[in-house]
């Protein structure tokens, strides 16, 4: 995150499954990032995903946590996420910025995991991300009209993995 910002991905595919999918009314995704990729201990303080194509506004519960797992066969246990944003986000075709009310500590060693919880409850057909492809299972999704997702427990199917993940851009400071 020197400089502030360390952007993953410049895919120009578009995707309805990440980091939410609005044709149901609620969803969890589950990316992750490698330490590698991460480039050392940071205090992330934002993420921003990149939308293709905006039908309908969403509300999200964004989530994030250090992991052993370099992939996700199966969804990765995660009640001990860090809640790191929880709102209604006016979203707009391009980049989209969520802001943390509190940073989250990557500490620079382990792989990152990042769970985004859609709790919006309605649904509509339209709303796009770019994604960039990655290596196999990097990615899982799964989605209902019946209940919002807990990071509590996992959720009850396998849902689907996937090789893309959202191209993304971490904000914040890295450490010393």
């Amino acid at each position: 995150l020197a400089g502030g910002e360390l952007a993953i991905g410049n895919g120009t595919t578009n995707n309805s499954y990440l980091p939410c999918y609005s044709l149901y009314r609620y969803s969890y995704t589950q990316q992750i990032f490698t330490a590698a990729e991460m480039g050392g201990p940071s205090n992330i303080s934002s993420v921003a995903f990149e939308m293709a194509n905006l039908a309908q506004q969403r509300t999200f519960k964004i989530y994030m946590m250090h992991t052993s797992e370099s992939a996700i066969a199966s969804w990765i246990p995660a009640a001990n996420a860090q809640l790191v944003f929880d709102d209604a986000q006016t979203l707009v075709q391009g980049w989209n910025t969520f802001e943390f009310t509190t940073p989250f500590a990557y500490n620079g060693t382990d792989n990152l995991l990042l769970i985004v919880v859609d709790e919006t409850g309605s649904y509509v057909s339209g709303n796009t991300w770019y994604v960039h492809s990655s290596t196999t299972n990097c990615s899982r999704y799964i989605y209902n009209d019946s209940n919002p997702y807990s990071i509590t427990s996992n959720p009850t199917s396998a849902g689907t993995g996937l090789s893309v993940r959202n191209n993304i851009i971490f904000g914040g400071n890295r450490d010393s």
